[in-house]
């Protein structure tokens, strides 16, 4: 019983440390880049765009790694949590594929950006 709690406690922390919800201050970012991108009109408007994406995949390839990191080392240390390594690969590959879809939006923005320039 005492095992099963404890497992129980563990999931839904590591549930809540992949968890998508967003901080006051992101929100506040998300606000400012749906301004920035209403109003994008010359190339630095959309460079500085690119350069937010940029800095949300670094974000996102940083979350993939924690998550690798903590499926190994649930593997490791925990074999006895065997559905945790999974989730956590599952969230790193999330987080991964969030990067991917950044990065592209950055690409694109700077595409615009050389565009105006002309």
């Amino acid at each position: 019983m005492k095992r099963s709690r404890a497992l129980f406690a563990v999931l839904l922390f590591a549930l809540g440390a992949g968890s998508t919800a967003v901080p006051p201050s992101a929100r506040a970012q998300e606000h400012d880049i749906n301004e920035m991108i209403a109003n994008a009109k010359s190339p630095a408007d959309h460079e500085a765009i690119a350069t937010y994406y940029d800095k949300a995949a670094a974000e996102a390839e940083a979350q993939a790694q924690q998550h690798k990191k903590m499926a190994d080392t649930y593997s490791k240390y925990r074999p006895d949590y065997k559905p945790l390594p999974s989730h956590c690969r599952a969230e790193a590959k999330h987080y991964e594929g969030i990067a991917t879809e950044n990065r592209a939006l950055a690409t694109a923005h700077r595409k615009m950006a050389q565009e105006k320039a002309k």
